[in-house]
């Protein structure tokens, strides 16, 4: 496919300079009261939707704005310079949308990606569980087939926007013993029976965060919502947690950036 990026650099200079408008515009005049744990999720996805914020990397053939990750990157500067755990929360529902374009164009795109991008329906990438972190060959989470589909069974734990996610992307061990050529992943619904949230105590100040947890029981996965087949989440989700290390590194610096600048301003009072 051939790229004006003459048009590209507009819409990537478009969607920063509309980041940070909504970073002053929206974020900072709710960061604090979220702070203190007073966070309602219509407040920060669906206003981010109309903003564009949802859409970064969804391609423009799927209603997205087709930017390049280092467009995301500034855009996430943007944001995190103000909010950093509001700037998280919409990055990785914003992931899971780019992420069903790329691996579900003609199945589950077309069912939740319009959502997901206009923040009337919130998702998150399940990995972490109680006993293993990124380390995937470790989880314990089984999918067991079932008919043509799958029984889930098995914890999630520090999962961003678990509290208040509607759809979850599971990764699962298909194979026991088979480390992580037996891994594949998942679209979940939240709604489905034996899918059960769990809280995890954090600080207040990561409220819009919505770190939480989910205990699966028997969850049933039809075929339809299998993500990626056993062997090819791996690729998948490494190749994520190796790009999520460069934009958390630039939101980090963001908010030491904004710090610096607060305290410069105190000090000169």
């Amino acid at each position: 496919m051939i790229v004006d990026t003459e048009d590209l650099s507009k819409r990537a200079a478009n969607a920063i300079e509309e980041a940070g408008q909504f970073a002053q515009r929206h974020l900072a005049p709710n960061a604090a009261q979220w702070g203190q744990g007073l966070f309602d999720r219509r407040a920060l996805f669906e206003p981010a939707g109309v903003a564009g914020l949802l859409s970064l990397q969804v391609p423009l053939e799927s209603g997205g704005l087709g930017l390049t990750f280092s467009d995301k990157v500034r855009v996430l500067h943007k944001l995190a310079r103000i909010d950093f755990s509001a700037a998280m929360a919409l990055v990785n529902s914003h992931n899971v949308a780019a992420q069903l374009v790329n691996a579900s164009p003609h199945e589950l795109a077309p069912l939740y990606v319009s959502h997901l991008m206009r923040g009337t329906i919130v998702a998150c990438t399940a990995l972490t569980e109680p006993g293993a972190g990124s380390d995937l060959g470790q989880i314990q989470t089984t999918a067991t087939r079932q008919g043509d589909g799958w029984l889930l069974n098995g914890s999630k734990t520090w999962i961003i926007n678990a509290a208040h996610a509607d759809g979850v992307v599971v990764y699962a061990q298909t194979q026991v013993g088979s480390g992580v050529k037996g891994i594949a992943a998942f679209f979940v619904l939240a709604d489905s029976p034996g899918f059960e949230r769990v809280a995890v105590a954090t600080n207040s100040a990561l409220s819009s965060m919505g770190i939480g947890g989910f205990r699966l029981t028997n969850v049933y996965c039809d075929s339809f919502h299998l993500l990626y087949q056993p062997g090819k989440a791996f690729v998948d989700i490494m190749g994520a947690i190796n790009r999520a290390r460069t934009y958390v590194a630039a939101m980090c610096c963001a908010m030491v950036s904004q710090a610096l600048a607060d305290a410069s301003v105190y000090g000169h009072k």
